[in-house]
């Protein structure tokens, strides 16, 4: 079958502007180690491994530019969650990424907070406000760091005043948590590609079927809203198996018949369907 009705709200975690920032931590060891164990077992190959390791030593850990612009030219208006506070590998100053937050809203594209805060509401409202402070935007929306949750987060993310999360992995609907909007993670990169290991474990053939057999799954569910997450790091020729399997997903969902929206036109979309007398 088709995708229908059905739309994709595709969203981007910015978990890093730079190697660089990891001078006090040991992101990069880990990741040099990663990549030469997945070079080693032939998971990704020599030109592969080398541009991972120059993007490295130059710093270039962020492709949040050429993501935000492949998007718009496909006619995609995507989310893109900045974090305001560090912590858990996110160690950028928002001052860093305010340039880049502005280009993406520029490019018609929506933004959000990529939060670390899980605490009382009222930590979560202060990290909000810090947020709209750094960033010069309203913040309605959120997705928690590493997807880290408990069964009350969405109640206290209400009472903090968001509109909306998609911080919960998930197989159902969009469902209202008090004045809140919540929408399942259905899909994410890491989840595809690592197949539940700390390496690059499938190639992308198999990779890209497991993804379109779970579109047409939840399309046949009656998921209306299907969350799909991609991280900007990976739109590169250093993880180009990552990025083809994003590019080609698309691809054949706008040939299925799936359409696209935002979490902000989802949440106008459900409320006034549940508003209508």
């Amino acid at each position: 079958m088709s995708g229908g009705a059905v739309k994709i709200i595709v969203s981007h975690d910015v978990d890093h502007l730079s190697s660089y920032e990891h001078g006090r931590d040991l992101v990069v060891p880990k990741y040099v180690a990663r990549a030469l164990l997945e070079v080693g077992k032939g998971r990704i190959g020599a030109r592969e491994f080398g541009t991972r390791m120059a993007e490295t030593a130059l710093g270039r850990w962020n492709h949040v530019r050429p993501l935000a612009a492949y998007d718009a030219d496909l006619g995609i208006r995507s989310t893109f969650f900045f974090a305001v506070a560090n912590g858990l590998g996110l160690a950028y100053r928002p001052e860093a990424a305010r340039p880049l937050v502005a280009e993406v809203r520029a490019a018609g594209h929506d933004v959000g907070i990529h939060g670390i805060e899980r605490g009382k509401a009222a930590a979560l409202r202060a990290e909000r406000q810090a947020f709209e402070a750094a960033y010069g935007v309203p913040c309605r929306g959120m997705r928690m760091h590493y997807l880290h949750a408990d069964p009350s987060l969405l109640t206290r993310l209400a009472d903090a005043g968001y509109t909306w999360d998609s911080s919960l992995r998930g197989d159902g609907p969009a469902h209202d948590v008090g004045t809140l909007q919540a929408f399942p993670v259905h899909l994410m990169d890491g989840d595809i590609m690592l197949a539940g290991r700390r390496h690059q474990s499938v190639n992308l053939a198999d990779a890209l079927g497991g993804t379109q057999q779970r579109l047409l799954q939840l399309a046949d569910a009656g998921v209306d809203y299907t969350s799909l997450l991609f991280h900007d790091r990976y739109f590169s020729e250093g993880h180009r198996t990552w990025r083809d399997w994003y590019c080609s997903t698309l691809s054949w969902a706008r040939a299925q018949g799936f359409g696209f929206c935002t979490y902000e036109d989802a949440v106008a979309e459900r409320t006034a369907r549940n508003t209508r007398p």
